[in-house]
């Protein structure tokens, strides 16, 4: 096996004293998000994975529900509004809602803890984005992970115009994409913005 994601997450949680993960949650099975899994599973135990429900074009899913099966890890596809409490915090994730584009087939998830709020989008394109503001009542919130790496086709104005975040992770490395875009920068402009390129690992702490 080579080093990817997957080695980083066990090394943050093993140097954070964790022997093992409630959950792993997968957002979509683009290979740059699922590639991980493998190592993760090999040195920290997983209780279970939360996958969406919604196929993929690319054979992503029946590679990590292979996976999943071979290291007996209990696979849960998420079709309704699903709430996993953490202590003193609270995941929520919400379904995918049906599209012809793989990035738009996958799960956002809404961290909270006290008044502070986290929102992930995975992957989504600004429809999407729509989609899920339409569909369900999201709070403001303080912090945002840019969908897409920062693409341009993610991160649009009505989300950050109605959610408000003040801080903006972007997770993107070197890329022949272009990731993150001057477009979706112009937008984030005023905001704090941090990247993992530029910053390397991000911890981010609500107190």
């Amino acid at each position: 096996l080579w080093r990817d994601a997957g080695c980083d997450a066990a090394d943050q949680l093993l140097s954070m004293g964790c022997r093992g993960a409630d959950a792993l949650i997968l957002t979509h099975f683009d290979s740059d998000h699922v590639n991980g899994a493998e190592h993760l599973f090999c040195r920290v135990p997983v209780r279970e994975l939360l996958i969406p429900a919604e196929a993929d074009d690319g054979g992503g899913r029946e590679s990590v529900l292979r996976l999943a099966a071979a290291y007996r890890v209990p696979v849960r596809e998420i079709t309704e509004v699903t709430v996993l409490p953490l202590a003193d915090a609270v995941l929520t994730l919400y379904p995918s809602a049906p599209s012809q584009a793989d990035n738009d087939r996958g799960l956002a998830v809404l961290a909270s803890a006290g008044e502070s709020d986290l929102l992930l989008t995975g992957d989504m394109s600004r429809a999407a984005e729509k989609k899920l503001l339409q569909e369900y009542d999201l709070p403001d919130i303080e912090a945002l992970v840019a969908g897409h790496h920062g693409a341009a086709d993610a991160t649009g104005a009505e989300l950050l115009s109605t959610l408000d975040p003040e801080t903006v992770l972007i997770s993107v490395g070197s890329n022949s994409y272009g990731h993150p875009s001057c477009e979706t920068l112009l937008r984030l402009t005023g905001r704090e913005v941090y990247r993992t390129d530029r910053h390397g690992n991000i911890h981010l702490t609500f107190s």
